[in-house]
């Protein structure tokens, strides 16, 4: 996927009701296709964990299992149960889309997705909430209803917060997307400096310190995570390269790269790791093939540390100084 955590992103919300109904006299809502709903039932879900983006605008830079996390964790059960009217449980759930947050009472279910749909996409109406710009389409009172809101106008590609609230014969949902929407606006973009920012290629200039090392690498915007990534391994790696020849890459996932004196490179990548490691490097499951390490760092993120010119042995030493360096990240 190109760039899945692109400086623009698309959170889609979806409200499902919960509440068992007869089938036969209860009409299907309207599921509109923008939202994970679309995609079915998610295929797992998964508990919430700590996450910390020091970036104000990180959220539309993140991978999208972050972006739920943390907006999940934006609002307070308190403050969800508040908004929603009534208690909550969250979890991220799994979608063939991506990674969602998943607010739900006994009688609704509200989903989060990042995605990269633009709010011109949207056939609404042109209002505001809570100061930012938006689109709301009342697909039926009771049963559906959808906005898109314009995280950060001044960002180029612009962050969008999309919404849809699905439910069953409940009055209001315009009003409860809109409650929902004002509550939780003022809570995604925290103090803290802005992302780097790529080139129109995805390229960075690399700064001579590791930005904001104060969160998990998996968990910073892509352009950190490819610039933290590169200081460590220019400062870990002998020879040194020329700062000319190093390329910073936020494109298909983090890559640090360069050609003299010797090749070399590392990319942070979304997924699961192998099933089947044929080894262990700093306390990590990794596989090791000729000049290539692979190492899953979680079950959400693999380290491939590239350099084929390199002995086997020194191979393992060079990946496991890469890894103490990272530490905690």
């Amino acid at each position: 996927m190109r760039n899945r955590a692109a400086v623009t992103a698309l959170l889609g919300i979806a409200l499902v009701a919960g509440c068992t109904t007869n089938a036969e006299d209860s009409p299907q809502p309207r599921t509109p296709s923008s939202t994970a709903s679309s995609s079915g039932n998610p295929i797992t879900e998964t508990e919430l964990r700590p996450v910390h983006i020091p970036y104000r605008d990180g959220l539309g830079a993140v991978w999208p299992e972050t972006a739920a996390q943390a907006i999940c964790q934006a609002l307070s059960t308190e403050e969800w149960t508040e908004l929603l009217g009534g208690p909550v449980t969250r979890s991220v759930a799994n979608y063939q889309a991506g990674a969602a947050c998943a607010v739900g009472t006994d009688k609704a279910k509200l989903t989060l997705l990042m995605t990269s749909t633009p709010i011109a996409r949207l056939h609404g109406t042109s209002t505001s909430v809570a100061g930012h710009s938006a689109r709301i389409a009342i697909h039926n009172e009771r049963t559906a209803a959808e906005a898109a809101v314009e995280l950060l106008p001044t960002t180029q590609p612009r962050p969008v917060l999309s919404a849809t609230v699905v439910a069953d014969r409940l009055p209001g949902l315009d009003n409860l997307l809109r409650r929902a929407l004002a509550g939780l606006l003022p809570h995604l973009l925290p103090d803290g400096p802005t992302t780097p920012t790529p080139d129109a290629a995805g390229r960075l200039t690399l700064p001579p310190t590791a930005p904001v090392p104060t969160a998990r690498l998996s968990d910073l915007p892509v352009p950190a995570q490819v610039l933290t990534l590169c200081i460590t391994l220019v400062k870990n790696t002998s020879p040194t390269p020329p700062a000319s020849a190093v390329e910073a890459i936020a494109d298909d996932g983090a890559t640090c790269r360069w050609s003299a004196p010797e090749p070399v490179s590392a990319s942070l990548l979304s997924g699961p790791g192998s099933t089947k490691p044929m080894t262990e490097i700093a306390g990590h499951p990794a596989n090791v093939s000729p000049g290539k390490i692979t190492v899953t760092l979680d079950d959400r993120a693999l380290l491939v540390l590239y350099r084929p010119t390199t002995e086997p042995d020194t191979l393992r030493t060079w990946a496991t100084r890469i890894l103490a360096a990272l530490g905690d990240l």
